[in-house]
């Protein structure tokens, strides 16, 4: 776990700037959207800001959709392969009470941004579940290529942003440079 101390835009010198954790134990929910309507999963975070997940066994049906395809260029193979999108809510809630609970940053995994001579690169990582194993290939409009071969439950999400390319793909881990984050200030 990280606080995110500035975001700006990626042109600038500083994009973003991170410290410690510092809000002591406490517990975290990811829910669906920004509603945390359903509960996806729960943990701990500890002292020293390590975090812990476990995952929900069962997805309602009304949570599963086939949004991919209304969002680009897309085609799943299945033809009605369902999945949950994104879940990108993340809720802090640390045990000293003298905090509210805190909302991170919507994608809510990110690696450190790798910046050379004006150009960015972000990597974050969701969480897309399916209800049974599939692909999912096409263009977002956001311009994301995605190549997703997702299995029947959670799988993890690459999304990739630089001057030069834009991706979605799947991935068997989340590299131990990744973290969640929290918190931000747009500085002008």
């Amino acid at each position: 776990m990280k606080k995110l101390l500035n975001f700006n835009n990626p042109e600038d010198e500083i994009y973003h700037i991170f410290e410690d954790y510092d809000l002591g134990k406490g517990l975290i929910a990811i829910g669906d959207g920004l509603t945390m309507d359903f509960i996806v999963a729960t943990g701990n975070v500890n002292q020293d800001g390590a975090v812990s997940l476990s995952f929900a066994t069962e997805i309602p049906a009304d949570k599963l959709t086939e949004m991919f395809k209304h969002s680009g260029d897309i085609q799943t193979s299945p033809g009605d392969l369902r999945t949950t999108w994104h879940l990108t809510n993340l809720t802090l809630s640390p045990e000293d009470t003298q905090h509210d609970p805190i909302n991170t940053w919507p994608d809510f995994i990110e690696e450190l941004p790798v910046h050379n001579w004006g150009q960015y690169e972000t990597v974050y990582y969701s969480f897309v579940c399916a209800e049974k194993d599939g692909t999912i290939t096409g263009t977002l409009n956001s311009g994301h290529i995605v190549d997703m071969n997702v299995k029947k439950g959670w799988n993890i999400v690459k999304i990739s942003t630089s001057e030069d390319l834009k991706e979605m793909v799947t991935v068997n881990n989340i590299p131990a440079n990744a973290f969640f984050h929290y918190g931000w200030q747009i500085i002008y």
